[in-house]
């Protein structure tokens, strides 16, 4: 994660700055390559990164500091704070791993602001050259920002790390790309295992049963069957499959911190005439997207294109706010391939493509691809057929 953190070097000189703070959950995993389960599940655990030219540090809850050290961080980066109480076999030990946590515990703080004080002391003392991502500030914690630095010279780091993180590393394309196949993989070997009367529910255990099997984390998975494929981001439940259902996977994983996002749709016998219309229409549409992603283009003009694309091949009625999305530490990472934004496109951009139809009391059907662009085009992670898989 090396490379990561020198490209936020890079933007902190170009915009004059001294140091950054980092508070969102894949911010601080992009500068420091550490995500903290603790402040995943638990209200009020906060975690921030800050960096500057030179070195880094990491305030985190005392809970936290003996993850951080195996996870290669040193105990000079680290900040603790909290109450959490660790019983130390040996504390007087002069080298090894239980005395690099008894120093850093030694030295923590009582509160979030304060190891966050004592961190911006050492990486930027009295400059006022600093920008802070918000979004995982707590409101004491901006607070006590504010009066620090002065609410004016307090920037807000969101477009720095929107901007850096929009294009991928060899190394982030190689882990989304990971995740997509798992995720596709996992569709497949369910469509495989689907009989009469199976449950949403049953579907969704072979589904994350095969994403763990392959070394991902399931993240989300929505299997919708019959009319309840209309409903976009649906729980799956106890609905047994029927002949005719249309079954429309919208699903993620996990894989060495990044996200897959793909979607497929099948049919549980034959299809109607209207259901081979109307999912050729959608995969007309994404198809023309990723005939048109190149260098360059404008992200709204791939969502017109589809959009076009999709009236004109057999629903003319078709609507849809955004026709894909940036992917990478989030499922939805920036750009958006929407009607508003003027993005152009860069090499290193990678994005899910989707062209999704929701009809309320017939069913939904959705194809969804991950592709990175390329300096002429666009590769595609995706290798099972897009095609509407149909079921006997």
């Amino acid at each position: 994660m090396q490379e990561l953190r020198q490209r936020i070097q890079t933007a902190l000189k170009a915009e004059g700055l001294d140091a950054i703070v980092a508070s969102a959950p894949e911010n601080v995993f992009y500068v420091s390559g550490y995500r903290s389960l603790a402040s995943s599940v638990i209200r009020g655990v906060q975690i921030y990164a800050v960096l500057n030219s030179q070195s880094l540090a990491l305030v985190l809850s005392r809970a936290d500091v003996p993850c951080a050290l195996e996870a290669g961080l040193s105990e000079d980066e680290l900040f603790s704070y909290g109450g959490f109480h660790f019983d130390l076999e040996e504390p007087d030990h002069p080298k090894g791993f239980p005395m690099e946590i008894q120093t850093v515990l030694s030295r923590s703080y009582g509160t979030p602001m304060e190891a966050l004080s004592a961190a911006l002391d050492q990486m930027a003392g009295s400059s006022k050259g600093v920008a802070v991502d918000r979004g995982g500030v707590s409101l004491e914690v901006w607070e006590g920002l504010t009066n620090r630095f002065g609410t004016p010279q307090v920037r807000d780091a969101a477009d720095i790390f929107r901007t850096v993180r929009r294009t991928k590393t060899e190394e982030e394309v190689s882990r989304i790309e990971r995740a997509t196949r798992i995720s596709e993989d996992a569709i497949f070997a369910t469509l495989d295992q689907v009989r009469e009367g199976m449950t949403e529910q049953e579907m969704v255990q072979i589904f994350e049963q095969q994403e763990l099997k392959d070394g991902g984390r399931p993240w989300f998975t929505v299997i919708a069957c019959g009319e309840r494929a209309a409903f976009a981001d649906s729980p799956a439940t106890s609905r047994p499959l029927k002949r005719g259902d249309i079954i429309r996977f919208d699903v993620g994983c996990t894989y060495g911190g990044y996200h897959s996002d793909i979607a497929r749709t099948a049919v549980f016998g034959p299809p109607t005439t209207k259901l081979v219309d109307y999912y050729n229409a959608i995969l007309a549409g994404e198809q023309q997207e990723f005939e048109f992603l190149r260098p360059g283009v404008p992200a709204s003009e791939v969502f017109y294109r589809a959009m076009e694309t999709v009236k004109s091949e057999g629903i003319p009625h078709y609507k849809r706010h955004h026709c894909g999305h940036g992917i990478g530490l989030e499922v939805y990472d920036p750009p958006l391939i929407g009607p508003n934004d003027q993005t152009l496109l860069e090499e290193g951009m990678v994005f899910c493509l989707e062209t999704p139809y929701y009809e309320i009391g017939w069913g939904g059907l959705l194809v969804e691809d991950t592709v990175v662009i390329t300096k002429d085009g666009a590769r595609m992670f995706n290798q099972r057929p897009r095609e509407l898989q149909i079921v006997e």
